[in-house]
């Protein structure tokens, strides 16, 4: 089927509902003429909803892109991003795959657009990126991939700078150069060890110091926090809880206003403050904030993405961290009460040896002895359930952290 008959059968309306998931664009149910399944990475829902070929929706948005006007850039950029269905981004594997078939195809048709490559390589290092940071197991194939690219890009940017192409530098400046460093950041960050933090904080500082040269006021919250992070991972300055507070609950009050509440960055981002919320012991405004989150990404994403199931494992872990502390308190209070009663039938025993004591006229130094080591009984107990209390609140919290 021609796609530009697909595509005025969806613009006409006549793509009714199936019982059984089949492709959106084909109508074909199961695996197209390449052996390729169907695929569903996005926010649509339901049983038989958004479901497509890799192949046929590629067609799709190629077709798309032909019909683009060439002066919107934002408008090219979410026929790559977006489902056409449910407008929301893709994600995982079928994210990355697209952007591959974004930059081959900017290559083969517009080989000589330096600034539809510098979206399309973006892209792909955007998606490459957030695959690092989600799959630990993927992380080292596709760093690598993302820092060739990255290379790349940046060597047009020098380039572009070259050439002085007035509209294209606008491109460099205010969207490209200072996320590119930002994702190299990132992706240095999850390296673990203390080189790769060395090396996210010289990328995140390169990318505050971009985006404080070209006027992006709202990206410098996200680089002051990375940067704060980088340097705690290579152990030059430790954070204090209340500090990293203020820049989570800093950021994500950005991304609201910036993104809205229902996007994926806003969402991981509260994701996030939730945990340092908890970190600083203010447990009933963490749970509150995840289950805020939770029913956001489930009207706007579906109960099935894999942001709702993250917050939701999140909300579970905190409530399980509650309750696991409240049985601590319990098992304390009971502990202390019983200890109590002990400590006072001892001290009513011990009360008697001492009048017995005292009549046989025993020397003064064995009443001493005996009051000392009488008080340091009394004073262990509550110390050893004091320490009990605070290994156990402490092991919870490390439990949902």
């Amino acid at each position: 089927m021609a796609i530009g008959n697909v595509v005025s059968r969806i613009g006409e309306g006549q793509l009714g509902g199936v019982d059984v998931p089949q492709c959106w664009i084909c109508h074909d149910e199961g695996t197209d003429e390449s052996g390729e399944s169907l695929r569903r990475d996005c926010s649509c829902r339901g049983s038989d909803s958004g479901f497509v070929h890799l192949s046929c929706l590629v067609g799709y948005i190629k077709h798309k892109t032909k019909q683009w006007d060439g002066r919107d850039f934002d408008e090219l950029w979410k026929l790559w991003q977006e489902c056409p269905r449910c407008k929301q981004r893709h994600q995982n594997e079928l994210r990355v795959e697209l952007a591959t078939e974004f930059v081959s195809f900017v290559e083969t048709n517009y080989s000589d657009n330096q600034g539809m490559y510098l979206i399309a390589s973006y892209e792909k290092l955007t998606s490459l990126t957030n695959m690092t940071v989600a799959n630990k197991n993927k992380c080292t194939q596709a760093s690598q991939e993302a820092n060739d690219i990255s290379n790349k890009m940046l060597s047009i940017i020098e380039q572009i700078k070259i050439t002085h192409d007035p509209f294209l530098i606008l491109i460099r400046v205010k969207y490209i150069e200072p996320r590119v460093y930002n994702c190299l950041g990132r992706i240095a960050l999850e390296e673990g060890a203390k080189e790769g933090a060395q090396k996210a904080l010289a990328h995140f500082e390169k990318y505050r110091d971009l985006c404080s040269a070209s006027g992006l006021i709202d990206e410098n919250p996200v680089a002051e926090h990375n940067i704060s992070v980088a340097k705690e991972k290579c152990g030059q300055v430790s954070m204090c809880i209340k500090k990293k507070l203020e820049q989570s609950q800093k950021l994500y009050n950005v991304l609201v206003v910036k993104e809205g509440e229902g996007a994926i960055n806003t969402l991981i981002c509260g994701k996030n403050l939730a945990k340092d919320l908890y970190m600083a012991h203010r447990n009933r405004e963490a749970e509150r904030l995840l289950e805020k989150l939770a029913e956001t990404s489930k009207q706007v994403h579906g109960e099935g993405h894999s942001v709702t199931k993250s917050i939701h494992s999140e909300l579970l872990l905190a409530q399980r961290s509650k309750q696991f502390a409240r049985a601590i308190c319990i098992v304390a209070v009971i502990v202390s009460v019983s200890l109590l009663y002990w400590q006072l039938m001892f001290i009513f025993e011990k009360l008697n040896i001492y009048i017995d004591l005292y009549t046989e006229e025993l020397p003064r130094r064995y009443h001493f002895v005996l009051f000392l080591s009488e008080l340091t009984i009394i004073l262990c107990g509550p110390i050893i359930i004091l320490c009990f209390v605070r290994s156990a609140l402490r092991t919870a919290r490390v439990k949902y952290q």
